[in-house]
C-alpha cells in the first residue's frame, strides 16, 4: 500500500499529491501500530497481573488472610508531592498506593482498618488480603481485628 501511494506521488510529480499520499498511507499505518502497541502492552499487563495473582494466592497457602501495612510511611504532610522511600525520590501517588496496588491490580480481596496512631498522632492502618472470591472471610477477619485492637 505504501509503495503504491509513492509511485502515485512520483507518477503525478506534485508536492502536493506527495503530502496527501503519504499522509493517507502513514495516518492509518501509525494507528495500525498504536493499536497494536496497546494491544501488545495490555496482553503483557495481564500477564503480569496473572503472575502477580498466582504469587499472591501461593503466599495464602497456609493462611486465611495476610496482614500488611496499607502505607509504606506516615502521611505526608499536605502539599508534599514526592517523597523519598528507600533512597529514592517517589512520586506521592505511587508511594502511597504501593502496597494496596498490587492486590487491587489482582482483584484479591482487600480491606484497610485503623490500628492505631504513629509517633506524630496521626493515624495508621493494616491491610487484609484474601484469596479471590473470599472476601466473607476477609471481612470476618476485619471485624474480629477491630475488636481486639479497639481492646
Amino acid at each position: 500500500m505504501a509503495r503504491d501511494a509513492h509511485a502515485c506521488a512520483i507518477e503525478q510529480g506534485g508536492a502536493e499529491v506527495d503530502e496527501v499520499e503519504a499522509r493517507d498511507v502513514v495516518q492509518p499505518l501509525a494507528e495500525e501500530v498504536e493499536i497494536a502497541a496497546g494491544a501488545a502492552a495490555e496482553l503483557d499487563d495481564a500477564r503480569l497481573r496473572r503472575q502477580l495473582r498466582d504469587s499472591m494466592i501461593a503466599a495464602l497457602v497456609d493462611a486465611d488472610v495476610l496482614v500488611l501495612p496499607t502505607l509504606p510511611l506516615s502521611i505526608p504532610e499536605q502539599g508534599t508531592s514526592v517523597i523519598e522511600l528507600g533512597g529514592k525520590k517517589i512520586p506521592l501517588p505511587g508511594a502511597m498506593t504501593r502496597l494496596t496496588g498490587p492486590f487491587n491490580s489482582s482483584g484479591m480481596p482487600a480491606l484497610s482498618i485503623p490500628c492505631g496512631t504513629d509517633s506524630s498522632g496521626l493515624p495508621v492502618s493494616l491491610q487484609l488480603v484474601g484469596r479471590p472470591g473470599a472476601d466473607a472471610t476477609v471481612l470476618a477477619v476485619g471485624k474480629w481485628a477491630e475488636s481486639v485492637l479497639a481492646g
